[in-house]
């Protein structure tokens, strides 16, 4: 076409680029952005906003599942009870004449976790009575169902403990219960009586190897007494006198070694004590009983009994039809079969009650393991501090025998035999405290039988209702799982918090017209078109009246995916700008992948750009003009190759120089930018650009992405524009201000109300 008598004259490229600071901050040309305190939060509004969307499809789905749940659960259900025992763990153990100190919670915990430990629970499994329970002997296995079912608490401050077991029937709760306190109080009574026992064996023995160190001590000292002074003491023990004050620097390091020894002794009794306590836990075995039941319900133990039982029932069949079994080749094969079956089963038996024997064990074993390195280590330590006080004490003796008195060697053989008394000494009075306390209470007592529950943990009416309930809530819970994980676009708020840019407008719906027409309907139409039009005028009037975008002339107006209402917004955009300025505008469709803007104003759809840049046609020839004052469109025309190749050549920027010369705005509608690389070339080119969003559609993460591409490419982010807003809660939040239309032959005074 020629070019329009109202264009203004081609003349050289203007500096559109406004000198002032951009729109957007600097910080964000650097395409990297820290996310604002409340972004990204799960706020009451978004839960509303969450199930408003989804409420007509989850609310017929939850009544759905929660009748289901509500039926299958009532048929379904089978009562729980529970029994509980309750037992007494004093935080003190009780004494007969020699208090002791120790941690009280920790024995308790340790307590808590021996009753729910596998050597209780199995010797609990092996008692007849309560091994041929019918809900134990359907398990695969009823030790992992047992812990799984029992718990052990405490009550608030005090030193009671609840042993609570949960069953399907009320009189086994009961009997499983006591049944496991009974195994408990058996196993605690037998462990305190046996630890106690061998610590005092253990005992024995040192008090009888001390002895005849004891009496060569004493042997030597009456020797050196009888050198010494000439008297003979005889067997009468010897006590130490006050030497001199040379003798005085050494009492100390005595007196410390003596207690270092006793210490050590004490630390040797016990490690003994515990590894005799390791050697016979390994020696215990496993109740028979609770073995078989594992061994007989293990999966593949199971699947070897049932071919074995196929097995028969073939060979009888066979036997049943047949004259000479016997003779027939599928009955040896059966035959040979069944024998082989028979060796892997019992081998196969073997092998799991050799493993599962370890794993009931396994639990104890490492708590004796653990109890051992403990006193290995402060041996260690009393070793090394013996070693260091003993070379101190004898570099003193080796500075006071340099005056060679025998004296003093009387005085050092005195102060080594009142330490070997001194250790002497409290080994016999350990060992006299612990045949003492054997005879002192127990720590644990049982303060209450379990008694039969009367009533179920949960009435089938309110496990009805607790299923029903939940599977009410479970599409809802989906609904705004799926809202967090995608995260729409809702509000301008959030979108201002979440995409970092500036808002710079709101767009209405489009108005639709009703159904059903009428006067009513028309009103509402009209108010509805009236906002529409009022919001583009305020986002024309945003670019054109700030100071930051006042130079503006070509605007390309983006979307990060499709279905956003970029085109809708360049279309009213263009036409808006023409209306007000009464200048040419430009309506640009760069989106040559699914051009939209020759259906929206009505032209055709080619040629157009895509022509020109593939210089099939001249620019002249392709831009028409449309039935709205001062509005050209330039149509997408038909692209016969990638529309990325096209924008990456210098035609693209030619294009866009010579339409500068004409047209006073130029309105770019883009591709969208996440899905069509050529997008970022045309927004660059742009002198800014408007990012579009569409309420209840777009997604902050996708609006982030989009950003972020167009400020790493050099584009400049003129702010975020959010569509589809409702034209009643955009009266709300900016009300609503119109104006009344004189017509001819009405009256006018000029009062305005």
């Amino acid at each position: 076409m020629q070019e329009h008598k109202r264009l203004p004259a081609p003349g050289p490229r203007r500096d559109l680029t406004p000198a002032g600071p951009p729109v957007v901050p600097a910080r964000l040309d650097t395409g990297r952005f820290a996310p604002p305190p409340s972004g990204g939060r799960v706020t009451p509004a978004f839960v509303l906003q969450a199930l408003a969307r989804w409420w007509t499809l989850a609310l017929p789905t939850a009544l759905m599942l929660a009748v289901s749940g509500a039926i299958i659960s009532w048929f379904s259900f089978e009562p729980t009870f529970e029994a509980e025992a309750w037992l007494r763990i004093a935080d003190h153990r009780p004494y007969v004449a020699f208090p002791t100190e120790e941690d009280s919670k920790r024995f308790a915990l340790t307590q808590v976790e021996t009753i729910r430990s596998p050597v209780v629970l199995s010797r609990c499994l092996s008692q007849p009575e309560i091994a041929q329970l019918p809900e134990l002997k359907s398990q695969l296995d009823p030790l992992k169902w047992l812990t799984r079912r029992l718990t052990v608490v405490g009550v608030a401050e005090s030193e009671l403990f609840r042993v609570k077991f949960k069953g399907p029937n009320a009189a086994n709760a009961a009997k499983i219960a006591n049944a496991v306190v009974a195994a408990y109080l058996k196993h605690h009574t037998a462990e305190t009586n046996e630890q106690a026992q061998t610590m005092i064996d253990v005992l024995i023995r040192h008090k009888d190897d001390r002895i005849q160190d004891l009496e060569r001590m004493q042997a030597r000292v009456r020797d050196l007494t009888k050198q010494v002074t000439g008297k003979d003491i005889g067997a009468a023990r010897p006590r130490r006198q006050e030497t001199t004050t040379t003798v005085n620097p050494m009492a100390a390091l005595e007196i410390r070694l003596a207690n270092v020894e006793v210490e050590k002794q004490v630390i040797e009794v016990q490690l003994e004590a515990a590894q005799q306590a390791l050697l016979a836990q390994d020696k215990v075995a496993v109740s028979s009983q609770v073995l078989d039941q594992i061994v007989a319900n293990d999966p593949e133990i199971l699947a070897m009994n049932k071919e074995l039982l196929d097995i028969r029932t073939q060979i009888r069949e066979y036997e049943r039809t047949s004259k000479n079994p016997a003779d027939l080749d599928p009955v040896k094969a059966l035959l040979k079969r069944r024998a082989e079956l028979g060796n892997s089963l019992t081998k196969s038996k073997q092998e799991l009650r050799k493993s599962r024997t370890g794993e009931l064990q396994e639990s104890e074993l490492a708590a004796k393991r653990d109890e051992i390195n403990g006193y290995i280590e402060e041996l260690k330590k009393q070793q090394m501090l013996e070693e260091l006080l003993r070379k101190r004490l004898d570099a003193e003796r080796g500075e006071l025998e340099k005056y060679g008195d025998q004296a003093l060697n009387l005085e050092f053989a005195r102060a080594e035999m009142e330490r070997a008394e001194e250790v002497f000494d409290r080994i016999t009075d350990r060992m006299t405290a612990l045949q003492t306390e054997k005879a002192a209470d127990k720590r644990v007592h049982l303060f209450g039988d379990a008694t039969v529950p009367i009533e179920p943990v949960t009435t089938q009416t309110k496990f009805v209702a607790m299923v029903g309930g939940a599977m009410f809530l479970l599409p809802f819970a989906l609904a705004l799982l799926w809202e967090v994980r995608v995260r729409r676009v809702a509000t301008v708020d959030q979108l201002r918090e979440e995409s970092w840019l500036p808002v710079i407008g709101e767009i209405t719906a489009l108005p639709t017209r009703s159904l059903m027409p009428g006067r009513r309907a028309q009103a509402r139409f009209e108010r509805q078109r009236s906002t529409f039009e009022e919001s583009i005028s305020h986002l024309r009037t945003s670019l054109v009246l700030c100071d930051d975008t006042a130079h503006l002339h070509v605007v390309a107006v983006a979307s990060a995916v499709s279905r956003e209402g970029k085109t809708s917004v360049a279309a009213q955009l263009a036409a808006n700008m023409a209306k007000a300025s009464s200048e040419p505008t430009l309506l640009v469709d760069a989106d040559l992948r699914a051009p939209d803007i020759h259906e929206v104003m009505g032209v055709n759809a080619g040629p157009g750009l895509a022509d020109v840049l593939s210089r099939k046609a001249t620019l002249q020839s392709v831009i028409v003009p449309t039935s709205l004052p001062n509005v050209w469109v330039l149509p997408a025309g038909h692209s016969t190759i990638s529309p990325h190749t096209l924008f990456t050549i210098d035609a693209y920027r030619d294009v866009l120089e010579t339409l500068r010369a004409q047209f006073h705005y130029i309105v770019i509608d883009c591709p969208p930018l996440l899905s069509a690389s050529e997008a970022l070339t045309v927004a660059k080119s742009a002198d800014g650009v408007l990012l579009c969003t569409m309420r209840d559609v777009s997604r902050v993460g996708q609006v982030r992405e989009a950003r972020d591409r167009l400020t790493r490419a050099g584009a400049r982010p003129l702010g975020v524009v959010l569509s589809g807003v409702s034209p009643k809660s955009y009266t709300a939040r900016y009300g609503g201000y119109g104006y009344a239309i004189v017509h001819p032959g009405d009256s006018f005074d000029g009062e305005a109300s």
